[in-house]
């Protein structure tokens, strides 16, 4: 949910552009009225659309129920499972066939809570997931293979005390894995792509922001 992003590519580039939002936020805070649960579902699924049309872009949904604060990335698939995730994210891929695939996550600690770190994660599986045909065939979909992947520069500064994961309020080894290639590495993540999303736009009058 990079709205910045997402916009200039749909309003500024005129590229087709979509986004899949794993679960309704029924776990999230609320404080605009009483509603929780299924009740918040609603709500914030009507707010996520009314958004999406705003930005011009078109929403697809997971099957995951929010269920609040997950300080870990194993939590949360011991909630979900591995499998449906992913499960999600391909289909997702084979009915949209985006060209390029996009995370605002890593998959690690420097996003946050654990539901964060999945949505990081899975962004970089379903990149080589989606195009393998031996990768839930019972979908009756056809496979694809995005042309690209990025997600956004962390956003947790390292510091000799590692990365501080704010999720269980401690420090961890500033290393970074690489879900497509999967590689370890110890440097930082540094930013080979920049998207101009501050850009002001004539036609929209005001930043894509």
């Amino acid at each position: 949910e990079d709205g910045g992003m997402l916009t200039y590519e749909s309003r500024g580039q005129g590229a087709r552009v979509g986004m899949l939002t794993l679960t309704r936020g029924e776990g999230g805070q609320n404080a605009m009225s009483g509603d929780f649960d299924g009740a918040l579902a609603l709500l914030r699924t009507q707010e996520l659309l009314a958004a999406d049309r705003y930005m011009g872009v078109d929403q697809m949904f997971g099957t995951e129920i929010d269920f609040g604060f997950s300080k870990t990335k194993e939590e949360s698939f011991a909630k979900w499972t591995h499998e449906r995730v992913l499960y999600d994210a391909v289909r997702a891929v084979r009915l949209y066939r985006p060209l390029v695939v996009t995370s605002v996550f890593v998959g690690g600690v420097t996003d946050g809570h654990g539901q964060h770190q999945v949505s990081g994660e899975i962004a970089q599986e379903v990149f080589t997931a989606a195009a393998d045909p031996k990768v839930f065939p019972e979908m009756g979909l056809e496979p694809w293979a995005p042309a690209k992947v990025y997600a956004r520069v962390p956003f947790s500064r390292v510091t000799d005390k590692g990365m501080y994961d704010y999720a269980t309020g401690k420090y961890a080894p500033a290393r970074f894995y690489n879900y497509v290639t999967k590689t370890w590495s110890n440097e930082e993540p540094q930013a080979n792509v920049e998207v101009p999303e501050g850009d002001h736009s004539d036609l929209l009058g005001m930043s894509y922001v």
